[in-house]
């Protein structure tokens, strides 16, 4: 019988450490995901940042972030889906960003050019509501797909609304410095000559 309960004691064990914690940030809040931590389903709120360098995040059906706050992923492993509103930003560090199979540039989505190229869904509700997935590379080479749903509310004259902005890893963003560098003493010594 004390072996039976043993074996159970053991098996509960692993069952519990199996589960992973839900992410909940808020009022102002900083938090680093970096390896080994591991989080299912997300909740970013009132202010709050969350730097995401590494770890793991199952986004699952349903995550949100709302009231202005910010997301920085760039590296880890991140999946599923997430609801953003209410002035939230995203910001994604990494490249070959597709939204759909639509390749799409630097800096932040232009819902409206996305939708005009069929890249995302639109669709009527409560609130105007964009969804789409998005996937590339993260800086740290690993790859993600993430769905998501963007919600438009008006009150009064100016929309709440939430932006996915897309910025190059830091090896392009030093070539790319290079490469400004590189043409401007070039056009300097263009004036010299």
């Amino acid at each position: 019988m004390m072996k039976f309960k043993l074996v159970l004691l053991v098996i509960l064990v692993g069952v519990i450490s199996q589960v992973q914690a839900s992410l909940i940030a808020s009022n102002d809040d900083y938090l680093i995901i970096d390896n080994g931590d591991s989080y299912e389903g997300i909740t970013i709120r009132d202010d709050a940042i969350v730097n995401m360098v590494g770890g793991t995040v199952d986004l699952g059906n349903a995550s949100y972030m709302y009231d202005n706050c910010q997301f920085y992923i760039s590296g880890g492993t991140i999946s599923g889906k997430v609801y953003l509103y209410n002035n939230t930003q995203i910001i994604l560090s990494g490249s070959d960003f597709y939204v759909g199979n639509v390749a799409v540039g630097l800096g932040e989505l232009d819902l409206d050019y996305l939708v005009t190229v069929g890249a995302l869904d639109y669709f009527q509700s409560e609130a105007d509501t964009y969804s789409g997935t998005i996937s590339g590379i993260l800086f740290d080479g690993n790859s993600f797909t993430i769905d998501f749903r963007i919600l438009q509310f008006i009150y009064g004259s100016e929309p709440e609304t939430a932006n996915i902005t897309l910025v190059p890893e830091p090896v392009s963003m030093s070539l790319l410095g290079l490469g400004g560098i590189f043409v401007c003493r070039k056009k300097t010594k263009l004036h010299i000559t």
